[in-house]
């Protein structure tokens, strides 16, 4: 298990770190505060708190619920202060988090591919101060949205921005921790791994690299292969054997 996943009541716990681990707290209902690297931040049903490694933290308040994700987004996020971010008016980002509490025990790859999910869902909502921090959530939607359409150019969104190229994309790798192309590839990627465990049986490897936005098949399994270390074919057969987990 890559993650460790649960929802906790406790309304004082002690004061506690996590070394090389993000956590991410959703909280569900109750009110009170998240105390996190000397500050206090209000918190409700509806609120997400992320929390960087090292830093430490505590939830106060006596009846707050909160489902808690923590692993190792280190290639995902790149902050080190806390971020706090509130839940869309759909709560999508609740059922999200209540789908993995709900599938913690079940398939890895589901799993993974549930949390991904939710880590895009984050990025996107981060309420970022200023107008730059605006334009790189539009790139990461449409990055994260349109990922099928094998002519959607990172850079071409980077131009449409409104900034400098070479200025939003560093502060999109110093947001998401990734260059914007590195980001697709993984969104494009993980997608790739979804089809092949749930839909391997009925799309072929050419129909699967094109619903993630490959013409190239060539390029594809190439990039999927930097990615997972095996082939798309090799990780089909190793799905069919239980040898992916």
């Amino acid at each position: 298990m890559e993650y460790a996943i649960g929802i906790t009541c406790a309304p004082n716990p002690p004061q506690h770190s996590h070394r090389d681990e993000y956590e991410i707290i959703l909280y569900t209902g109750g009110e009170g505060v998240m105390r996190a690297a000397d500050k206090e931040y209000p918190v409700s049903a509806g609120t997400i708190f992320i929390v960087p490694p090292c830093v430490i933290h505590s939830s106060i308040g006596p009846e707050l619920e909160r489902i808690f994700v923590r692993g190792d987004f280190r290639q995902t996020f790149s902050f080190r202060e806390p971020v706090l971010i509130k839940d869309n008016d759909r709560r999508e980002g609740t059922q999200l988090a209540r789908l993995l509490y709900d599938n913690r025990y079940g398939n890895d790859e589901y799993l993974r591919a549930l949390c991904s999910a939710y880590v895009q869902f984050l990025l996107m909502h981060m309420e970022l101060a200023d107008s730059m921090g605006q334009a790189v959530s539009d790139v990461i939607y449409r990055l994260t949205h349109d990922y099928s359409d094998p002519d959607l150019n990172p850079g071409q969104l980077l131009r449409q921005s409104g900034y400098a190229e070479d200025y939003i994309r560093a502060q999109f790798r110093r947001i998401t921790g990734k260059t914007p192309v590195e980001f697709l590839t993984d969104v494009r990627i993980r997608h790739a791994c979804f089809l092949l465990e749930f839909h391997g049986g009925v799309l072929s490897l050419n129909q699967i690299a094109e619903q993630c936005g490959y013409t190239d098949y060539v390029y594809f399994s190439k990039k999927f292969k930097a990615l997972t270390g095996l082939s798309p074919r090799a990780y089909r057969a190793a799905l069919q054997t239980g040898e992916v987990v």
